[in-house]
């Protein structure tokens, strides 16, 4: 009887045993699934952060054009603002000396008017 019962729970073990492998093979094979599927998922992001960093680059170096550009735009409108000072500057230089040209010319007129005035009241 003791051989017996020896018999049995060496029978239960086997099979508890057989159970455990089977199930331990089931685990191995979920955890395979899950790590090529936890793979594909790292996998994709590291392609989105690829796809990322390099939409950053282009923007980064559109940023850059932009800069340049507006640089470029300040230095010519300053270039243009110098110019349009300057000549400005001389327009209201120029009329000036037609204010004054005109000046002494209505004077100068305003003279001769006079003496030819007196002149022909002398004759």
């Amino acid at each position: 009887e003791e051989v017996e019962e020896k018999n049995n729970t060496i029978q239960k073990l086997q099979t508890e045993n057989a159970q455990l492998r089977e199930r331990e093979e089931e685990l191995k094979n979920e955890n395979e699934e899950e790590k090529s599927k936890l793979e594909d998922v790292v996998c994709s992001l590291e392609q989105y952060v690829i796809s990322i960093k390099n939409a950053l680059e282009e923007k980064s170096e559109l940023i850059q054009e932009l800069r340049h550009d507006v640089e470029t735009q300040k230095r010519n409108l300053i270039e243009q603002q110098t110019s349009f000072d300057s000549v400005n500057k001389e327009r209201l230089e120029i009329e000036k000396d037609l204010k004054e040209k005109i000046s002494e010319l209505q004077i100068q007129f305003e003279s001769s008017t006079s003496r030819t005035s007196t002149i022909s009241t002398v004759y």
